[in-house]
């Protein structure tokens, strides 16, 4: 007796009953993770009587849009968005870091400049936010005449859902390097000092290529510091320098590293970006 069962790449394996003894065929499912989404509402759009530039369902006026996001955590995360327009357009996500307790708002200007779209009088549908960690998501809406001032303001708490987010099985993964033959766990081991300046190497260790990207080494109180770092193929590394500054040993320089500071590249894993670092002396 045969038995057929799917496969997590969509072919079928093949499995035998021999007597009573069967071989159970095991099928292979895409690994998930529990993941947070928000769907906010957004209304950019002027409607003028008279005009091309009408919006079924919505009164003569100027409508604005403003979506603020707050991390609550005590880490920075990486939050990704993206544009669904009532029209049917869907636009690709676009990812961005949010230090902790940190805050940030896209406005009707970025939904329209942004996201890749294109459109002819304002835009209507709904920003789309995902995140692995709850956030804070609110929307402010205004409304006013046209050319004159706000008639109408809400402030609106967006619903938080939990989906399960099927894990990428392939694509790009950067991550700091620690010295050779050191325990990659402790500080001291991303100490790549080089006269006065700290060196820090990128890897791909993902089976994708990466597009540009940069990073962050932030020395607290002392200054943090951006790098551009170059399109990187699978397995490939590069090494950047930051200029250590004065006054950072005291007696030890503390710092912390953040591969893809700026989120333009999705990774395959992205909790593996940053590392604490101690220069000793």
């Amino acid at each position: 007796m045969y038995f057929f069962c799917l496969s997590k790449h969509g072919r079928l394996k093949l499995s035998l009953l021999t007597g009573f003894l069967a071989l159970l065929c095991a099928c292979q499912q895409p690994s998930t993770r529990q993941s947070y989404q928000y769907a906010a509402k957004i209304t950019c759009t002027t409607d003028i009587p008279g005009t091309s530039q009408t919006s079924p369902g919505l009164l003569p006026g100027v409508y604005e849009t403003v979506i603020n996001i707050h991390n609550p955590t005590y880490k920075t995360i990486k939050f990704r968005m993206k544009v669904a327009t009532s029209g049917g357009q869907v636009s690709q996500f676009i990812s961005r870091p949010l230090k902790p307790d940190q805050a940030t708002a896209v406005t009707c200007k970025q939904i329209v400049s942004d996201f890749g779209l294109f459109f002819i009088h304002g835009a209507e549908g709904f920003l789309i936010i995902e995140s692995d960690v709850s956030l804070d998501v609110t929307g402010v809406y205004t409304a006013g005449y046209n050319g004159g001032q706000v008639q109408s303001i809400d402030i609106e708490e967006v619903k938080e859902r939990t989906i399960e987010k099927v894990e990428q099985e392939s694509g790009p993964d950067l991550v700091p390097v620690a010295l050779p033959d050191c325990e990659g766990g402790r500080p001291v081991c991303f100490c790549d000092r080089r006269n006065d300046s700290l060196c820090v190497t990128v890897q791909n260790v993902g089976d994708a290529a990466a597009g540009a990207s940069d990073v962050e080494v932030d020395f607290g109180s002392f200054g943090s510091f951006t790098q551009p770092v170059p399109p990187l193929a699978p397995g490939a590394q590069v090494t950047v320098c930051f200029p250590i500054p004065l006054g950072c040993h005291d007696p030890d320089c503390d710092f912390q590293i953040t591969v893809d500071k700026s989120g333009t590249v999705i990774e395959t894993n992205e909790s593996n970006n940053q590392a604490k670092g101690n220069c000793i002396g």
